[in-house]
């Protein structure tokens, strides 16, 4: 059960303040409740299994972020800890993406010019990105998300350049998802990962803080392949 930022804690970690939001409560000595994201952590952790150690490797390295609730947030401030020095926020209601960066930007003044937002209607025409992560909800294809993605990677491709793309949606089955399915069509160069192994990276993050105890993560996500089958 998601739980809203401060809500029914006596404290917050540094995650839960920067994503602004508790999805995990565990009970400290005293019974001090602690309010943990696991959003954050989840997603950066998975990141490292996708991407090579060379990226980012130099300033002109561009992260596109696809959204701007509160799975973007944590996507970004993840991927400023990674070491992306230009981020690109793209969303349809860009007041949303306004208040998102400005939120970014009162924790870390340092970030301003890092830090970037852009509508859909330009996205395609922005730098084109190393990194693309779609933060949007899962079947996108009504928002136009195809297109837009499918324009981006086309010129990646075109210019023969590598590049990697995050969906945070992913399917029970362990099918690509179709934004996946999208740019494999367009841009066979792109490397793609759903976000499974987010969710399952969350559960041992959250089963760490209840218990104190570190989760198999190997074993987890071969559990779920034997679902799937």
């Amino acid at each position: 059960m998601c739980h809203k930022f401060r809500c029914l804690v006596d404290e917050l970690t540094a995650e839960a303040i920067k994503v602004q939001a508790v999805n995990t409560i565990s009970i400290a000595a005293g019974g001090k409740l602690i309010g943990h994201n696991t959003d954050l952590g989840g997603f950066s952790c998975a990141l490292k299994q996708l991407l090579p150690e060379r990226i980012p490797q130099r300033n002109t390295d561009v992260a596109m972020v696809l959204g701007a609730g509160g799975a973007a947030r944590a996507a970004v401030w993840a991927l400023i800890e990674i070491g992306f020095q230009s981020l690109v926020i793209v969303a349809r209601r860009i007041e949303q993406a306004e208040g998102l960066i400005e939120q970014i930007w009162r924790q870390a003044p340092k970030l301003r010019g890092q830090v970037d937002i852009c509508s859909r209607a330009i996205a395609d025409q922005h730098l084109l990105p190393v990194l693309l992560v779609n933060c949007t909800p899962a079947f996108s294809e009504s928002l136009g998300l195809e297109e837009l993605i499918g324009n981006m990677f086309r010129q990646r491709s075109l210019a023969e350049q590598s590049a990697w793309f995050y969906d945070m949606v992913y399917l029970p089955s362990r099918a690509p998802t179709p934004l996946m399915n999208c740019i494999a069509q367009i841009a066979p160069n792109v490397h793609s990962q759903d976000g499974l192994q987010m969710l399952i990276e969350q559960a041992a993050l959250a089963f760490a803080y209840w218990t104190g105890r570190p989760v198999p993560v190997e074993v987890m996500l071969k559990a779920i392949d034997i679902v799937a089958k």
